[in-house]
């Protein structure tokens, strides 16, 4: 299985560099190119690549900005404004998954649905 990349840089050298390094290695597939965050963020919506390598600085939308718009979770505020719980009760639960889980946070809640495959790769 390949590893779908979308890079985003504002400098067309970096960008094409860049592209070389990563489809060099047999499991990496650049599956798109973005010259700023405004397009880095409509490219992975669309596409929904594995891992985005996403400039700082760049025209439009900067890479925070992009990272903020593209990032799947929600805080543990969210999660509790979005259910109408405390916040107590949101770190109540996670607590429970991580001990049942045998993982200490999110990413290694993450990785364990990889793993048994409850998460699956995006189809693009």
């Amino acid at each position: 299985m390949s590893i779908r990349v979308l890079h985003a840089d504002d400098q067309a050298m970096i960008r094409s560099g860049l592209r070389l390094i990563l489809e060099d290695q047999d499991d990496i597939t650049v599956v798109a190119e973005a010259a700023d965050g405004t397009e880095a963020i409509r490219l992975a919506r669309q596409l929904r690549p594995d891992v985005c390598l996403i400039d700082i600085r760049m025209p439009r939308e900067d890479g925070i900005e992009v990272t903020r718009a593209i990032a799947k979770g929600r805080t543990n505020t969210e999660i509790a404004a979005e259910l109408f719980i405390s916040l107590s009760t949101v770190k109540s639960h996670l607590a429970s998954i991580h001990n049942k889980l045998g993982v200490r946070n999110r990413v290694e809640v993450a990785g364990w649905a990889w793993e048994t495959g409850l998460a699956q790769p995006a189809s693009g």
